[in-house]
């Protein structure tokens, strides 16, 4: 079953103020997506409950050393991506894995509304911002988004939100969130039902 991967609707005062101002980056050009396709993922062991982020199509790889590219679109075929792309888990039972990040980038992009597909703003967070947040996400229960009945999702115009931490035990982890539509957020691995705010 296909998901799609939910961000939040409006910021916080702190992600706010991080993004006043901020001129966009260079072009940096999308990492080519991985030979094997993300329904070829296995399921951490202690999130039986959680859905595979089984979408298909591109996916981005984003790092807090490249930055956010210019677009969520791919630049050579000109299709939208449908998430992101991650080094393999190294942990179970987490959203992401169980460590203190040292920072993080919040990368924002315009659907077909706005500058279609284009990059709206960015904004860096500090050890303890990326910290909270983290943690506010790794509290999020890992259970099958929309699955336990009928719902009616606002509308959705592929505005999306990626929120990439950098580690010093591990290679970065980027989150690929919707910002409207229903609210489910992934990691590239797993999608899940997004926190209420960041």
């Amino acid at each position: 079953m296909k998901h799609n991967v939910l961000a939040f609707v409006g910021l916080p005062a702190l992600v706010v103020a991080l993004l006043a101002g901020c001129s966009t980056p260079p072009v940096i050009t999308p990492v080519s997506p991985p030979a094997s396709s993300p329904s070829s993922t296995t399921l951490p062991k202690q999130a039986p409950a959680a859905a595979l982020d089984d979408a298909t199509g591109p996916r981005l790889s984003v790092t807090v050393a490249t930055g956010c590219p210019a677009s969520d679109k791919d630049p050579v075929t000109g299709q939208v991506y449908v998430g992101v792309t991650n080094p393999p888990p190294t942990w179970t039972g987490t959203f992401l894995p169980n460590l203190s990040p040292t920072g993080a980038l919040i990368c924002q992009y315009d659907g077909l509304n706005g500058k279609p597909f284009s990059l709206q703003s960015h904004a860096h967070m500090d050890l303890a911002d990326a910290t909270k947040l983290a943690t506010t996400m790794n509290q999020a229960p890992l259970t099958c988004p929309f699955c336990d009945g009928t719902y009616s999702c606002p509308m959705d115009d592929d505005s999306i939100t990626i929120v990439v931490f950098t580690y010093a035990e591990r290679p970065d982890v980027a989150i690929w969130m919707k910002a409207n539509g229903c609210r489910t957020m992934t990691n590239g691995t797993i999608v899940i039902n997004s926190i209420d705010s960041l």
